[in-house]
């Protein structure tokens, strides 16, 4: 896997779809520029903290959802 794979399949396991806010950060801060942007159609979410929190938000609207990259 490349290191973009592997940067992409990170952010979409253990941010979006990782139950434990604390877990979320620590990642988000390991793999996130500070200045980072989630772009999504209800809005632009700049920075860590503001992309955990949608991320949160988007996790919430559906619980249960899982995230799968198999091919």
């Amino acid at each position: 896997m490349t290191d973009i794979a592997v940067l992409l399949e990170r952010n979409l396991q253990e941010i979006f779809g990782e139950g434990d806010d604390a877990r979320c950060q620590k990642v988000a801060e390991e793999i996130l520029h500070g200045d980072a942007v989630f772009v999504e159609p209800r809005g632009v979410h700049s920075g860590r903290d503001e992309i955990v929190r949608v991320a949160g938000v988007i996790r919430a609207m559906n619980p249960t959802f899982r995230y799968n990259t198999d091919h």
